[in-house]
């Protein structure tokens, strides 16, 4: 994905006075990784807490899911994630 977005810039052989500034300085090339790709926090992305517990516990093996069944499913991420340790 960031080859892709990032792509374009770099294999141009245009008017270099013309280039992005991230081509050329590497804290600006880091500023523009940042401010395009992260966050990487699902919560900001849109999907609420609720999605997260149900991705995770999906996503857990059996042997797990019957364990937590034995105590109780947490009804929060951070505790189901805690316990599914």
């Amino acid at each position: 994905m960031a080859l892709e977005w990032f792509e374009l810039d770099l294999l141009s052989s245009g008017n270099p006075r013309t280039h992005p500034l991230w081509m050329d300085d590497w804290t600006e090339f880091v500023i523009e990784l940042q401010s395009t790709f992260s966050p990487h926090n699902p919560v900001v992305r849109g999907y609420g807490n609720g999605a997260l517990h149900h991705q995770f516990y999906s996503g857990l093996p059996d042997h797990i899911k019957d364990k937590i069944c034995c105590v109780g499913k947490p009804c929060n991420l951070d505790d189901l994630h805690y316990l599914a340790q």
